[in-house]
């Protein structure tokens, strides 16, 4: 048998199943040694290690990445990851799908790779604010909503009444209102 035929027998004993359990293959040759450094009885001791797919994705208005893999997003078990989500402009992380649960809430969390995780996923939702409409003129506050950010959305005010005695021969009416802290468009 030649150098080159056990070589080829070598691939062949581990492409039928048996990699990845740390035994000793034995390729053997009756030919002298040559430029690849074979000689009779050679020997060859594949060592193995377990690695993981890391694969992460983003849905509700963000991005991220995983360090800590290699160009394939494998890492190998026992070392750490690192996933990281970063929300779009006004969106905000909400939690991790798809990994260990004592890491769902941490936006950038680090754990060790016990497992394939496949669909890690990250969670976003969009900010929203608070709308309340009041009167400096009444304490009831009249309504508070909230809205998403951006929302084209229209929003009723004053559901209350539109005037307000302040004695007894005057009055406050409302003839507009100011919106503080957005931007938008008042109808009185």
């Amino acid at each position: 048998m030649s150098r080159k035929g056990s070589v080829v027998l070598v691939g062949l004993l581990i492409g039928v199943g048996i990699a990845g359990l740390g035994f000793e293959v034995k390729a053997q040759s009756s030919v002298s040694p040559g430029p690849s450094g074979w000689t009779n009885n050679a020997g060859v001791v594949w060592n193995w290690a377990t690695q993981h797919m890391i694969r992460s994705f983003y849905v509700g208005g963000g991005t991220g990445s995983v360090s800590g893999v290699d160009q394939e997003n494998y890492a190998y078990q026992g070392s750490n990851v690192t996933l990281s989500a970063i929300a779009n402009a006004h969106h905000h992380f909400k939690f991790w799908t798809g990994i260990p649960s004592a890491y769902t809430n941490n936006p950038n969390p680090t754990f060790p790779v016990d497992a394939a995780y496949t669909n890690a996923t990250a969670h976003f939702g969009i900010d929203q604010v608070t709308i309340t409409q009041s009167s400096p003129y009444s304490a009831v506050t009249w309504s508070t909503t909230n809205v998403d950010y951006g929302s084209t959305d229209s929003l009723t005010i004053g559901t209350a009444t539109n005037q307000v005695q302040i004695g007894p021969a005057s009055r406050v009416k409302r003839v507009g209102a100011t919106l503080t802290g957005n931007q938008g468009t008042v109808n009185p």
